[in-house]
This record gives C-alpha cells, sequence and structure tokens, in this order.
C-alpha cells in the first residue's frame, strides 16, 4: 500500500513538472490573458489582456511587447522593469514603508489562453474557451456534435439560378485573393517582374480570369514603379549630399592649412611686438587674418556636420521606406489568406447545397464521414491541417467540421497547399 501511495505522487509530480514546463515553453499570442503577481506586495496581482498588437499593460511599467515571447522571457523583461521601482506599503501594524522589487518576487502564468473557433456542419457553430488537452472530437461535442444539415433547412427552395449566382461571385473572390496572394509574396521578396499567376482548376470563364491577372499584373507595376521612384528619389539625395560633403570635406582641408598658417604669422608677428620690431597696424592686420581664418574653418566644419546629418536623416528614410513597405504589405497579405479561406469555406457551402439539389455537375456526394480541417497560425501565416477527431488543438486554433465530399473542391485545395 505504501509502495502504491509513493508512486502515485510520483506520478503527480510527473504530471505536475509536465504541465509547468509545458505553460513555460508557451508561447503568448493575442487574445491571450496574463496574471502578474509581485509577492508580497498588495495590489500588484493583475490579469491583463495582450491586445491586438502583441502588447500587455504592465502597473509601473506600462505597454510591454508579450506576444511571440514564452513566459520565462516575459518575466525576465517585467522582472527588469520593475526591479528599479520603489512601491511604498502599509503593513498589517499600520507602519508605512517603502521597499523595491525584488525580480524573484515577480510570477507570470497564464490566466485565460485565447479561445478557439468551431465552424462548419455543427449544431452551435463559434467561440469556446480553451484548455489544455482538449480534442478536436471533445470541441465538436461542446458545439452539438455534427449536423449535416446545419444551415440548409431554411434554404432548400433557393432558385438554382440564385446558387450558381452566388457560385461564380465566390470563385470569382477566391481567385482573385489568391492572385492577390502570389503578387504580394512575389513583392516581399524584391523582385521586379510580376509572377505568372496560376488559372488552373478555376471553372470561371478565360476571359474573366484574363482580367484578374491584368489588374493584379497592373498593380504589381504600380506599386514596382512607385517605390523605384520613391528609393531612386533617396538615393539621388544622399549621392548629392555626399558630392558636396567631399567638397566641403576637401575646403575644410584647405582652410585648416590657411588657418594653421595664419596662427603661425600671428604668433611670429607678436613675438616681434614684445622686441619692438615692427608696428601696432601690422599686429593688427595678422589678427584679423587669424580671425577670418579662424571664421572660415568654422564655417566648413559646421556644413560638414549639416552634410553629413543631412546624409543620416535620407538613409533612415530609406531603412524607414522599406520597412514600412514590407509591413504594410505582411499585414495586406493576412488580410488576403483571411479572406480567401473564408470564401473557400463559403464556396464549400453553395456547392454542398447544389449537391443536395443535384443541381451541380462539379460536385459529388461522398460517403458522408467528416473531414477535420485545423487552421493554425503558423510561422509564416495560418495554415490549413487535416485531423482527425483525437488531435490536440492549441489556443487560436480554428476547427472546422465537414460532412461532404466535394471531389473538384478537394482537388482545387490539394492544388493549393
Amino acid at each position: 500500500m505504501r509502495r502504491l501511495c509513493i508512486g502515485l505522487i510520483v506520478a503527480a509530480l510527473s504530471v505536475f513538472q509536465s504541465a509547468a514546463q509545458a505553460s513555460a515553453d508557451y508561447i503568448v499570442r493575442p487574445g491571450d490573458v496574463l496574471e502578474v503577481d509581485v509577492v508580497g506586495v498588495n495590489g500588484l496581482r493583475q490579469k491583463l489582456s495582450v491586445d491586438e498588437d502583441g502588447v500587455a499593460h504592465v502597473p509601473l511599467i506600462g505597454g510591454v511587447a508579450v506576444a511571440g515571447k514564452s513566459l520565462d522571457e516575459i518575466k525576465e523583461i517585467i522582472s527588469k522593469g520593475l526591479s528599479a521601482k520603489s512601491v511604498h506599503q502599509v503593513l498589517p501594524s499600520g507602519k508605512e514603508l517603502d521597499t523595491f522589487i525584488d525580480a524573484a518576487q515577480v510570477w507570470v502564468s497564464i490566466a485565460e489562453y485565447r479561445p478557439i473557433y468551431v465552424l462548419g456542419d455543427v449544431a452551435k457553430p463559434g467561440q469556446q474557451a480553451y484548455r489544455p488537452g482538449i480534442t478536436a472530437r471533445q470541441a465538436l461535442s461542446l458545439a452539438g456534435g455534427l449536423d449535416v444539415l446545419k444551415g440548409q433547412r431554411g434554404d432548400m427552395f433557393i432558385q438554382p439560378a440564385d446558387l450558381k449566382a452566388d457560385f461564380t461571385v465566390l470563385w470569382i473572390d477566391l481567385a482573385r485573393e489568391n492572385m492577390r496572394i502570389e503578387r504580394i509574396k512575389t513583392e516581399l521578396t524584391g523582385a521586379t517582374t510580376p509572377p505568372i499567376f496560376s488559372t488552373d482548376n478555376i471553372p470561371l470563364p478565360r476571359d474573366t480570369l484574363d482580367e484578374l491577372v491584368k489588374i493584379e499584373t497592373k498593380k504589381f507595376q504600380v506599386n514596382a514603379a512607385d517605390y523605384k521612384k520613391e528609393t531612386e528619389f533617396l538615393h539621388k539625395n544622399i549621392e548629392s549630399i555626399v558630392t558636396q560633403a567631399a567638397t566641403v570635406k576637401e575646403q575644410q582641408s584647405k582652410e585648416r592649412d590657411g588657418l594653421a598658417a595664419d596662427m603661425q604669422e600671428h604668433d611670429r608677428i607678436a613675438a616681434l611686438e614684445t622686441k619692438g620690431m615692427t608696428t601696432s597696424a601690422r599686429v593688427t592686420e595678422a589678427r584679423r587674418s587669424l580671425l577670418f581664418s579662424s571664421t572660415r574653418y568654422l564655417q566648413t566644419t559646421a556644413q560638414l556636420a549639416q552634410f553629413q546629418k543631412d546624409e543620416a536623416d535620407f538613409r533612415r528614410k530609406l531603412e524607414k521606406l522599406d520597412d514600412t513597405r514590407k509591413s504594410e504589405l505582411l499585414k495586406e497579405l493576412q488580410e488576403s489568406i483571411v479572406k480567401s479561406m473564408s470564401t473557400y469555406s463559403r464556396i464549400k457551402s453553395v456547392a454542398e447545397k447544389q449537391r443536395i439539389r443535384g443541381d451541380s455537375p462539379l460536385v459529388q456526394a461522398g460517403p458522408g464521414r467528416a473531414t477535420i480541417t485545423i487552421i493554425r497560425e503558423g510561422a509564416n501565416g495560418p495554415v490549413s491541417l487535416l485531423a482527425n477527431e483525437e488531435a490536440k488543438l492549441q489556443p487560436g486554433d480554428v476547427v472546422e467540421a465537414a460532412l461532404r465530399s466535394t471531389d473538384f473542391l478537394n482537388q482545387k485545395q490539394a492544388h493549393a497547399q
């Protein structure tokens, strides 16, 4: 009996240590809620939401960028920020004192994980609270289970022409977003020629596809031309400043030599004056020449410093231009990926309605098995993963259940991947 108890204790400790390690390795994202506690300091235990910019606002510190960091990294950042802070406390005895916060007092943990989302052929699609270890089966169960007729009960009398129009419009939207994604990815590589847009397996008229390709090609060319003009303008300014600075630097060297000669002459005249061997007019003239040389040297020095400052400013503008362009392209890419996935889901929904009515020549009925797709945030954006019901979910996952099989759409999805 004693051995059994010891074994249970060891097993419990092992599970606790594994959970603690998993929590420490967890990468924080927008939507998570952190709990920050400073042991021994009243009023500094706070729950902090990570906003869409990945920032959590910590008392006494302010905004801290936490997205993409582990809990240990966040704890280190917050500990450093609080280590220099003095906190006024009132002890139970009524005594007041000011104490400094030690890094060992700071604890950071996950209070609430960002939610997961269940979509598709389920009875109650929507947002669910995430809990560690939750599986796709459990999430589907919490969403009311699979329901192939979800969303179809109220629209069984939709006219075939309406469904066909919706299908065409959605495919145009999907084709446009996919071409936009190709164009943005090509721009991010720094290429100067537009990509060759793929139009395979898209059920749209050739002239429609050609027009979409033409639009995205023109957009690429306009963006490339604008970026080229801005960079050339900044480079020309830098080159002009460098050329002028070189001229002024050469002039500065000459002024330095002239100043040295005038100083030497001034010292010689001053020495003659002490011996009474020269006139006061000669001394005055030597001083005037020295002052003039000094002024010219200082002017060229100041002018050279201004040129160097202007050059640094233009180089910073050039760097900022690149950074801003990449940031805007990445934001546009993320939006297009989300729109593409959303449109693709709507296409599958319309295709299924057509299948039920028997109106779609493109879609054939499948065996009725549930297909589970997990859309997860990856290093380079959302990634779609085919999964089974026992797949472990992660915070922020989108679980899509589909009780249908569309040969054409599945073929398109495989091509897209």
